[in-house]
């Protein structure tokens, strides 16, 4: 089995699964599952930070407020020393 896996496919794969509307919650969830079945990792992880137009310009108007979601499989659930080093990679040292 080829386990390769391009990094400018992560783009495209994000477009295909969410040309229906999602919510960042399921956007991220939809995007682990998919490389989790295809490519069966050790583990996963997708962190989707996102600006939500609605909190900036309507509602509570909060310029720059950010939303961060997660979906981790694997290694990444079971291991902390490996989930330790990812939120130390992408600069969030929370486990």
């Amino acid at each position: 089995m080829n386990n390769r896996f391009a990094l400018l496919s992560l783009p495209l794969l994000a477009a295909l699964l969410l040309a229906p509307l999602a919510t960042q919650a399921q956007a991220d969830a939809q995007i682990a599952n998919a490389i989790n079945e295809t490519l069966r990792p050790h583990g996963v992880a997708v962190i989707i930070q996102a600006r939500h137009f609605c909190m900036c310009y309507r509602g509570v108007r909060q310029s720059g407020a950010t939303t961060t979601t997660s979906k981790l499989h694997g290694s990444f659930l079971t291991n902390p020393a490996s989930r330790m080093e990812l939120f130390t990679l992408i600069g969030n040292t929370r486990d």
